[in-house]
């Protein structure tokens, strides 16, 4: 998640996660597409060894929603992963839309 607020410090954050982002779609689209990566696309990757599953806490906003298309009003709203938050500009942006900021509460429950 960046916090936005207009330095070049930010701006520079905000490239490079907006050039991580493009690779990831560029491969989801590759695949698909039905173009798997090969053995020469994966031998320099990491390997990871004994995985398994596992889940771990994302930044998102938890507060009153009130006119989101699917939940309408959702007086105890949690948000999708949050991307960018510009509090200074009054918005934040999470995976899949953009929120106006109304009246911020003080702490972090995560």
């Amino acid at each position: 998640m960046i916090i936005y607020g207009d330095g070049p410090r930010e701006i520079r954050q905000l490239e490079r996660m907006i050039q991580k982002l493009q690779a990831l779609l560029d491969d989801l689209v590759a695949i698909g597409e039905g173009d798997l990566p090969g053995q020469d696309r994966l031998e320099d990757a990491p390997l990871i060894d004994n995985w398994h599953l596992s889940t771990r806490e994302i930044v998102c906003l938890r507060g009153e929603i009130s006119g989101h298309p699917r939940l309408g009003y959702a007086p105890h709203g949690i948000t999708s992963d949050l991307w960018l938050l510009a509090p200074q500009r009054g918005f934040a942006r999470t995976i899949s839309r953009y929120y106006r900021l109304g009246s911020q509460t003080k702490g972090f429950d995560g």
